[in-house]
């Protein structure tokens, strides 16, 4: 593949289409949360990543038996835990807030990882990567405007939301130094499962058909963007796709627009851009 030199566009059309699926199952995300409670949808997605991964990590070499022998499992599951909860407060979050705004603010999460990781990986951070990281703070700052209706709570919690994103993004980034992918896929997939399975049964109440296939679909493009994301960094340079990536906020301004009639204001517009601007620079620079 490395020879084919269509690779990177093939790539790129792979992120397009992650991208796409991952703003389509916040959409849907945002339509259920109107009636099922958040931990019962969360519940529901993992059930079927805990599935797909056993599958997938059973036909591996070593099996199930090698993925769980993690060389620190209790950071593996504190790595987990943090992701499960950070997904519950992601779909929290585009249930009460217009979608765009929602994946704006998560568009920050690059930015708060290289402010992290100085203190969390040790790597050094180059005072234009610092001024990007400044720069995307104001554009968050423009998006939630203080004092603004969606100030409190809501864009609060989408801020922490992002940072725990960042914070499990680094876990995963130190913690492939130490464990194979298996592994780490494996324990963010079964104590998920476990975490969701110990709350969504306390707020269940039966879906409609239309829920069920609702939450079929949330489940399935959860697996499906995944495996497209893992191919499209297979076949291409992650220096090339990473911009891409932003496209998931244009998807989510598109959608929102014409499935719940949420049209971004200029604050809005002029902070996300900020925010993007400031990530490609900050990955970009040295």
């Amino acid at each position: 593949m490395a020879d084919d030199g269509r690779a990177p566009l093939k790539g790129i059309a792979l992120m397009l289409v992650t991208m796409l699926t991952f703003a389509s199952q916040d959409a849907i995300t945002k339509l259920l949360a109107q009636d099922l409670h958040v931990a019962q949808i969360v519940m529901v997605r993992y059930w079927l990543f805990a599935a797909f991964a056993t599958v997938l990590i059973a036909r591996q070499p070593g099996g199930l038996r090698r993925a769980v022998q993690a060389r620190r499992p209790w950071l593996q599951v504190i790595r987990a835990a943090i992701f499960v909860v950070e997904v519950g407060v992601f779909a929290w979050v585009v249930a009460h807030m217009p979608l765009s705004t929602a994946q704006a603010l998560f568009a920050g999460c690059p930015l708060m990882v290289t402010a992290l990781s100085p203190f969390v990986l040790g790597e050094k951070v180059g005072r234009l990567r610092w001024i990007a990281v400044i720069a995307g703070f104001v554009g968050v700052l423009i998006i939630l405007r203080p004092g603004g209706e969606d100030f409190y709570p809501v864009g609060v919690v989408a801020v922490i939301g992002t940072a725990m994103f960042a914070v499990y993004s680094l876990m995963t980034r130190l913690l492939a130094k130490e464990d194979r992918f298996e592994t780490s896929y494996g324990y963010v997939a079964w104590v998920g499962c476990l975490m969701a399975s110990a709350v969504g049964p306390f707020v269940w109440q039966s879906p409609s058909p239309d829920q069920i296939i609702g939450l079929l679909v949330i489940a399935s493009t959860g697996v499906f963007g995944h495996m497209i994301l893992m191919k499209a960094y297979e076949i291409a340079p992650a220096s090339v796709l990473q911009p891409f990536s932003y496209t998931q906020l244009v998807w989510g301004i598109f959608i929102g627009i014409m499935v719940f009639g949420e049209y971004p204001d200029g604050y809005m517009l002029l902070g996300a851009g900020i925010v993007v601007v400031a990530g490609i620079i900050a990955m970009r620079a040295r």
